[in-house]
């Protein structure tokens, strides 16, 4: 809960790219809304390839048939390893919710959280590996195309070619929305408080929209790479772990690690901050919702 605010609330935009996406899924797919979680998270092979990778590279049969069934080995992996830990997780934030909060006791939890994308990422390096050696020259290109409407969209959802204020009101309007799914409404007080929290994250656009395109262009000179080498699994798989590596862990970009570190400090500090203002109702509202993640997540591993 409290680094998925944090994350809105410090202008974290979270679109992802085919590696980043893929190895988010599990995450992503535990932190849907709760009707939503159990039919979503059965169906995410096939959810997956429908929403993203078959209109990002657009599959043959025999490269669809490969993936989906790579998808389905990973995700019965997921359902019995890590499933499990992220129940753990809500369960002791639903322990922590109805008291105040430190910036460093969200920043454990978000830790928590990281740690769970290293064992993926490794299960995830021979599905993506198998699925690169196969990659046509027209899907790569396909794909770069993706990307361009993909950042169109991106920066026009964001308004990054609108003035400051008007990117700060979007930022602000998801940072409530996204409070709200935790915490119920927020009272005029609260609002004003995300607000000035996202005017004090010292977020810098111009860095977070180099990285994305620089995980773009990594991306697609990978996979580019990799089809065009043909030196068999083992090779690639670790050219993709590498690329994992250098797109959610370890940017290259010494600058910009530097900036995600002093930004995670703010982060969790904000969301202290957010969470220390609610209410008792409003903390109470928050442990249910916990409460009901944890049971759903724990009824999808049995």
């Amino acid at each position: 809960m409290f680094p998925f605010i944090a994350g809105i609330i410090n202008q974290l935009h979270t679109r992802f790219a085919l590696i980043t996406k893929l190895l988010a899924l599990g995450l992503l797919l535990s932190l849907s809304a709760c009707s939503l979680l159990i039919t979503g998270y059965n169906q995410a092979p096939s959810l997956l390839i429908f929403s993203w990778v078959n209109p990002h590279l657009d599959l043959t049969s025999e490269q669809d048939k490969q993936l989906r069934a790579d998808l389905q080995v990973l995700h019965q992996w997921h359902r019995q390893q890590q499933l499990p830990v992220y129940a753990d997780i809500f369960q002791k934030v639903a322990v922590l919710a109805p008291k105040d909060m430190t910036g460093p006791q969200i920043c454990s939890i978000f830790d928590e959280l990281k740690d769970t994308l290293t064992p993926l990422s490794q299960q995830m390096s021979p599905v993506i590996a198998r699925l690169a050696l196969k990659l046509t020259p027209a899907q790569l290109q396909r794909l770069e195309q993706q990307y361009d409407k993909d950042n169109r969209d991106y920066r026009k959802e964001w308004k990054l070619d609108a003035s400051a204020e008007k990117q700060l009101q979007v930022e602000v309007d998801k940072g409530i929305e996204n409070a709200e799914r935790w915490y119920d409404r927020l009272d005029k007080k609260q609002k004003a408080l995300v607000k000035q929290l996202a005017q004090d994250s010292q977020y810098d656009a111009q860095k977070s929209w180099g990285e994305r395109i620089r995980r773009q262009q990594d991306t697609v000179s990978t996979l580019e790479r990799i089809a065009k080498s043909q030196q068999g699994l083992a090779w690639s798989q670790q050219e993709v772990t590498a690329l994992l590596n250098r797109s959610l862990l370890n940017s290259p970009d010494e600058a910009y690690r530097a900036y995600v570190e002093m930004r995670k400090d703010i982060n969790c500090e904000a969301a202290a901050q957010l969470h220390n203002s609610t209410t008792a109702s409003q903390r109470e509202f928050a442990v249910k919702t916990l409460k009901a993640y944890e049971a759903d997540i724990r009824g999808l591993v049995k």
